[in-house]
């Protein structure tokens, strides 16, 4: 049996590079606190050689300050950066990295630990996930965020086999791993699985019962959404008029019977202010793929949305229609109902907040920038306080093209020798999606005394992209 001291020792009298790689699996293992396995069974064996590049020293000296915390949020950009690029990060920050596998970052840290961080992984059960074994032997003996893994591996390439996994231990799994395993069928999701989905509706946990209504709801034949579609179907009429466009009428739907509790309908409100009916055909309106009424109406979702605004039970059609866009992923219906948040004025009381990100990341940038465009207009419109743009623009998490980015900073510069609140506030977040080769070219153009927030906001933005850019210049990434 091999302790960590004997180990330090033992590399001491050998290379240089034993030395650093024991000591950072001792301070990993600190670093983990409440789980500190003192001992090692068997031999310690070396790691063998690298086959990529270790990352530039100053790339390192980034790392290291976005893993201390400093630019939250960009840590995840730096490590798909150094993946492109193709380099490892350095010994001293293996176990640093390896300690992030219980969160998101997972998939993006094992492609930039090399074989050390593999070879350190074998050494501490919590960094399993990074040993990149059989994914058979994972799913049957591995930790929980480690089965995940090889469930989502199977999915890829054989969604049948994975399922078949999953029933073979459904009867053991947890209650609470049974809804997260499940998850994973979103990756290969089709018909085939679809019994399996319907059966999951009689789950014990509700957990569970949720995920496969989600899952399902992406299958537009499954017997779920045929069953949703026949009780809403009657209740929604498109009435088109020569004249003032088209209208829908709506009727209210009446009662719940126990397949509609089974499929999840009653419950917890999703508004009270609407009303008990009302909450209820918006809960309905969410368990329907929206392409459905595009189809059946023969409309596309912008026509049918203007129509639904013109309707007395407009707010629980929007809500269902925003919460089903979002259940299955549609980008048409996203880009019609997400722009009513910034141009209409009632938007904000139709609308989810809560899920609102997620609608508007689903927009294509084009119409984004196409909102950006048709909203600022030097000397007429501007990103201000009244603005409800800065608002989305805030929720779309994804990479802007130069010309909105233009757009948007010369209008906050513009106004940056006023006192605003909303846009100042929000100039930091933007940063992140912002192509950040335009650092310099954002440095000019300011208030010579900006007031308020502006000051320091303006710096923070300019720290933020000048980071970003340094990133990609000492990762060579072009």
């Amino acid at each position: 049996m091999t302790t960590l001291k004997q180990m330090t020792q033992s590399a001491m009298l050998g290379s240089a590079e034993d030395s650093l790689l024991v000591s950072a699996a001792s301070t990993g293992m600190a670093e983990l606190g409440g789980y500190m396995p003192a001992t090692f069974e068997g031999e310690v064996t070396a790691s063998i050689a690298e086959s990529r590049p270790q990352m530039p020293k100053k790339a390192v000296g980034l790392l290291k300050r976005l893993v201390a915390g400093e630019f939250d949020g960009l840590l995840p950009e730096f490590l798909q950066l150094s993946a492109v690029r193709g380099t490892i990060a350095p010994p001293e920050m293996l176990p640093a990295l390896l300690g992030l596998g219980k969160t998101d970052l997972r998939k993006l840290v094992i492609p930039v630990i090399g074989e050390r961080g593999r070879w350190l992984a074998a050494y501490n059960p919590a960094w399993a996930y990074a040993l990149g074994r059989d994914p058979l032997d994972a799913w049957e003996n591995g930790l929980r965020a480690e089965r995940i893994a090889a469930l989502e591996q199977v999915r890829a390439t054989q969604p049948g086999k994975a399922r078949e996994w999953l029933q073979s231990t459904w009867e053991q799994d947890s209650l609470e791993d049974r809804a997260l395993f499940l998850a994973v069928f979103s990756v290969g999701l089709s018909m085939d699985d679809e019994p399996f989905l319907e059966s999951c509706l009689d789950d014990r946990r509700k957990e569970v019962r949720d995920a496969a209504r989600g899952l399902l709801l992406r299958l537009e034949n499954s017997r779920f959404v045929g069953r949703m579609w026949a009780r809403v179907r009657p209740l929604v009429k498109l009435k088109s008029k020569f004249l003032g466009g088209d209208a829908l009428e709506l009727s209210l739907p009446e009662g719940l019977d126990l397949a509609a509790k089974r499929d999840g309908l009653g419950g917890v409100l999703l508004r009270k202010k609407m009303g008990e009916k009302a909450n209820l055909l918006a809960q309905m309106l969410a368990f329907i793929p929206p392409a459905l009424w595009s189809r059946d109406f023969g409309k596309p979702p912008e026509k049918i949305v203007a129509a639904g605004l013109n309707c007395e039970w407009k707010e629980p059609l929007l809500l269902g229609w925003q919460l089903a866009a979002i259940g299955v992923a549609d980008e048409a219906w996203a880009e019609a109902i997400a722009p009513l948040w910034a141009t209409q004025a009632e938007g904000r009381s139709l609308l989810d907040v809560d899920s609102l990100p997620a609608l508007v990341r689903l927009m294509r940038l084009e119409k984004v920038e196409a909102l950006v465009t048709s909203t600022i207009k030097p000397l007429i419109g501007e990103l201000d306080d009244k603005s409800l743009l800065v608002s989305l623009l805030e929720k779309y998490n994804r990479p802007w093209t130069a010309r909105m980015a233009r757009m948007v900073v010369q209008s906050a510069q513009r106004q940056s020798g006023d006192f605003r609140a909303n846009l100042p506030q929000a100039l930091p977040g933007f940063a992140r999606w912002m192509p950040p080769e335009l650092a310099d070219e954002f440095s000019q153009g300011w208030a010579a005394e900006p007031k308020g927030y502006w000051s320091g906001k303006i710096d923070e933005f300019l720290a933020i992209l000048r980071f970003r850019n340094e990133m990609r210049e000492n990762l060579a990434f072009h």
